[in-house]
């Protein structure tokens, strides 16, 4: 085995206000084979990470016309090696900039614009699945009230569970539960996270609405739901490192069972021959019946690295670390496995009162 150097680089991370990033820094600062620069950017000028990177700068929101000319230029200034989009938002429009990005010798680690695009897109993204052949959830995207209840009834409501979730939103972020018969108030008094929704609520916020808004509906599937984080080289998934979900049901995970599973990686294998995709993305997967038969199907897909991509170096394989080396042109052959599970809890950063912001642009 060749001896891999320590390289100095220079990385910067966006969107380092999510819960995740000081445990992500954590374990970037830990590799050996880098000597790390660490730059991170925000729209919030409190953002966690700022007190985690080395230098941190306020950047507008990814669908301001001049964000990606303000990363570039911090970039440029700061002869930046490495940007890596942690939000969908970003990695759409790092993505249309690449080229200029590359000018400036600075890689963005995502995927292609066109392949970004339709993947941010959970309807686009089902659509070019199903009609590339994938096996898929049946789903609907309805234009009015009445296409709502079409597509209900199509998906076996109120017999069957039907999710209900935007058509681009990030993470578990507006998803929701339809089910016929449930105490609402209680659901909304004793419950964490709001999950549930009955059609009736669904009908009065629908019909209330200014605007229609850009829904997807999708058959509930009831077995065991998998979030893949998967090193891709040339369309190919060269690691996949599975997180089956123990608890909650949905919304962020907090316990889950590291593994590895042939069923999704031969799914996977089917969704990389579609999408150009590249270094590292995350692809959320459930069989549809408990607990893992009648198939797995995709349900959704970031195409970036996931909030929780740190835990696959506890696994023994930080696919991160392994994109990042793919970006830079060193080869690492890859690392033993481990089957383990995880527990996610907090932590806290302690500020002095009226704390200055850092490197406010």
């Amino acid at each position: 085995m060749t001896e891999i150097k320590r390289r100095r680089l220079h990385v910067l991370l966006t969107s380092v206000g999510g819960l995740g990033v000081p445990h992500l820094i954590g374990a970037l600062r830990q590799l050996p084979e880098f000597d790390l620069t660490i730059s991170g950017v925000d729209t919030r000028p409190d953002a966690v990470g700022a007190h985690f990177v080395d230098y941190f700068v306020r950047v507008p929101p990814a669908n301001a016309p001049e964000y990606s000319e303000t990363v570039l230029e911090v970039c440029r200034k700061n002869s930046v090696d490495l940007v890596i989009p942690l939000s969908d938002p970003e990695a759409v429009a790092l993505s249309e900039a690449e080229s200029r990005f590359a000018a400036v010798g600075c890689t963005v680690l995502g995927s292609p614009y066109d392949a970004t695009r339709v993947a941010v897109n959970k309807y686009q993204w089902l659509c070019h699945l199903r009609d590339s052949g994938v096996p898929v959830p049946r789903f609907h995207q309805p234009r009015s009230v009445d296409a709502v209840d079409a597509a209900l009834a199509d998906l076996g409501f109120p017999h069957k569970r039907v999710v209900l979730k935007p058509a681009a939103s990030a993470g578990t972020r507006g998803f929701r539960l339809i089910t016929a018969e449930f105490d609402e108030l209680s659901h909304v008094l004793t419950t964490k996270r709001e999950s549930l929704l009955s059609p009736r609520r669904l009908h009065v916020l629908l019909r209330e609405a200014t605007v229609f808004p850009q829904i997807l509906l999708m058959e509930y599937l009831e077995g065991d739901s998998i979030s893949a984080d998967v090193l891709v080289r040339e369309r190919r998934a060269a690691c996949v490192i599975c997180q089956r979900r123990l608890w909650p049901t949905h919304g962020p995970v907090e316990a889950a069972v590291l593994e590895r599973d042939v069923q999704v990686d031969e799914a996977i294998e089917r969704i990389l021959r579609t999408l150009p995709l590249r270094y590292v993305v995350n692809i959320d997967l459930v069989y549809r019946r408990a607990p893992r038969e009648g198939g797995v199907f995709p349900v959704d897909i970031n195409p970036r690295p996931s909030a929780t991509i740190a835990t696959t170096g506890g696994a023994g394989s930080f696919l991160l670390a392994d994109a990042m080396l793919d970006a830079v042109g060193i080869e690492r052959p890859s690392k033993d496995f481990r089957r383990l599970r995880v527990l996610r809890y907090w932590n806290e950063k302690y500020l002095p009162v009226g704390f200055p912001e850092i490197g406010n642009s």
